[in-house]
């Protein structure tokens, strides 16, 4: 799986999870929950507004 993921971010596929791999992972994670955490997303909507309202 290792070596798969390496692939899929253009990274050199040999299989042992070094620092780059490290770091490139959890740039993903942060990534995906980003895009799927709805509370998250909620709460900067709702700043967002509270920001416009001048409150």
């Amino acid at each position: 799986e290792v070596i798969k993921f390496q692939q899929q971010y253009g990274l050199y596929p040999y299989g042992v999870a070094d620092l780059t791999t490290q770091d490139t992972m959890n740039k993903a994670v942060i990534k995906k929950i980003q895009l799927e955490d709805v509370q998250l997303k909620k709460g900067y909507e709702v700043l967002r507004d509270w920001v416009k309202e001048g409150k």
